[in-house]
């Protein structure tokens, strides 16, 4: 039994040093390349991920008075411009889908004539964006 343990054993050690003495080297250089372009993405997903904002000013009983609303009252987060950090970039809005003049108004329904008008502004102090609405006007 020892012997054919043996012959086994010096066989299996000829096949490993047969695999070594025919394996083989080789180097190089590998090159890795990325080409960013200019973009941005509008986001306003707490994940990063790109969505679409939300200005929720929920259930109204009254508008006797100014009800304000932004898009982190609702669970959102706040709209934010993504970029890379050489292409230059301004936020603007236009008037909306049924501007009247400067004044921006939300539609009642599909088919009505009612509109409750809104206004957007750029901080809590109430600035508006008025200096959009003006270079909107040259196209109403």
């Amino acid at each position: 039994m020892k012997k054919t343990f043996f012959y086994l054993s010096a066989f299996a050690v000829g096949l490993s040093s047969l695999n070594a003495a025919n394996a083989a080297t080789a180097t190089g250089t590998l090159t890795v390349r990325a080409t960013v372009t200019n973009s941005c993405v509008l986001n306003t997903s707490a994940t990063g991920t790109t969505a679409n904002a939300v200005l929720d000013f929920g259930t109204l009983s009254s508008l006797a008075g100014n009800v304000d609303a932004d898009t982190t009252t609702t669970g959102g987060t706040p709209i934010r411009v993504l970029c890379n950090n050489t292409v230059p970039w301004t936020l603007s809005f236009d008037g909306g889908q049924n501007v009247l003049s400067t004044q921006r108004r939300m539609i009642g329904g599909a088919s009505t004539t009612e509109y409750i008008p809104y206004n957007l502004y750029s901080d809590t102090g109430r600035e508006r964006w008025s200096h959009l609405f003006e270079q909107l006007k040259a196209y109403l």
